[in-house]
C-alpha cells in the first residue's frame, strides 16, 4: 500500500546461496517459515517487507512455491499456530488469521506463487486483517500501492538491481549517512546493494530533490564534506545528476555494506 515505507526487497536465492550474505541479513520472515514448516524458505524466491510510516504494522510480500494449507496444517499440529476455525473471504481470497508465539498474522495466497503476510499495530488500531486486505486492493489496482507514485516508481525502476533494496518514503533515514545539508530539499530514496561471489560489491542509491537547483546543491556539498561509515568516505563515491535525481555508486564490501543498512535503521 501507499502508506508503507521503507519498503524492503531481497532475492532470496542469491542470499541463501552465499554464506556471507545470508549471515549478513536479516532473515526473520524466513525464520518464520521455517518455523511453520522445516525447509519452507528453499521454496522462496524472493521476499518484499513494508513498514506502515506510522509504526502501525506491516506487510511481506513472499513469492515462490508456498502451499499455504499445508504449511498451516503441518504448523498447527505441531502446535506453532492458533488458526482460525475458518478462513474469511475477501473478494475471492480465503483471508486465515493464526497466532504464532502470541503475534497475530493476517495470511492470504493471492495466487500459486505469492503469499501475503500483515500484522497490525502492537498499540491497537489498524489490524493485520485491515493491513492486509489493504494490500490485497493495492495489487488488484482498487485502491494506490507504493509504485503507483510517479517519482518512486522511478526511483525503482531505474536504480540498479541487487540482492537488497530499500525504498525510502522521505530522507530520514539517509541524515546518518549525509549531513543534513546535503539533504535539502530531498523527497525520497532507493538504495540497492549489489555483491559479486568475492564479497566486493557497491552501494547504489537514486536521492531525489524537490527541483534540479537543489540536486545540484547537494551534489556540490557532497564532493566537499567528508562523511565516513565504517571505512567508507563519499570520497570515493561516484556521482551523476540527472535533473532533479542524484544516482550514486560507491564501493563496498559485505560487511560495509551490511554497516550502511544498518545506520539506515530499517526496522
Amino acid at each position: 500500500p501507499s502508506n508503507h515505507s521503507p519498503a524492503i526487497f531481497l532475492d532470496v536465492k542469491a542470499a541463501l546461496a552465499d554464506p556471507d550474505i545470508r549471515q549478513s541479513l536479516d532473515l526473520e520472515v524466513l525464520g518464520l517459515l521455517d518455523t511453520l514448516q522445516p525447509g519452507a524458505s528453499k521454496s522462496v524466491d524472493s521476499a518484499v517487507v513494508a513498514f506502515r510510516q506510522d509504526g502501525g504494522g506491516m506487510v511481506t510480500v513472499i513469492r515462490g512455491v508456498l502451499d499455504v494449507d499445508g504449511l498451516l496444517t503441518v504448523a498447527g499440529g505441531l502446535g506453532l499456530v492458533s488458526p482460525s476455525p475458518e478462513p474469511e473471504r475477501y473478494r475471492g481470497y480465503n483471508v486465515r488469521i493464526v497466532d504464532v508465539f502470541g503475534i497475530s498474522l493476517a495470511l492470504a495466497s493471492v495466487d500459486g506463487s505469492t503469499l501475503v503476510i500483515a500484522t497490525g499495530s502492537p498499540t491497537g488500531g489498524t489490524t493485520g486483517t485491515e493491513h492486509l486486505k489493504a494490500a490485497l486492493d493495492s495489487s488488484d489496482g482498487l485502491a494506490a500501492g507504493l509504485l503507483d507514485d510517479p517519482e518512486t516508481a522511478r526511483l525503482v525502476s531505474e536504480l540498479p538491481a541487487g540482492v537488497t533494496t530499500v525504498v525510502l518514503g522521505d530522507c530520514a533515514n539517509l541524515a546518518t549517512l549525509f549531513s543534513l545539508e546535503t539533504l535539502r530539499g530531498c523527497t525520497g530514496a532507493a538504495v540497492s546493494a549489489d555483491i559479486a561471489e568475492s564479497g566486493s560489491g557497491a552501494i547504489n542509491a537514486f536521492v531525489s530533490y524537490q527541483d534540479e537547483a537543489q540536486a545540484s546543491v547537494a551534489m556540490d556539498l557532497m564532493g566537499h564534506v567528508r562523511v565516513e561509515q565504517d571505512g567508507l568516505s563519499l570520497e570515493r563515491i561516484a556521482m551523476l545528476q540527472e535533473g532533479s535525481l542524484l544516482r550514486l555508486r560507491l564501493p563496498a564490501d559485505i560487511h560495509q555494506i551490511e554497516s550502511v543498512f544498518d545506520a539506515l535503521g530499517i526496522p
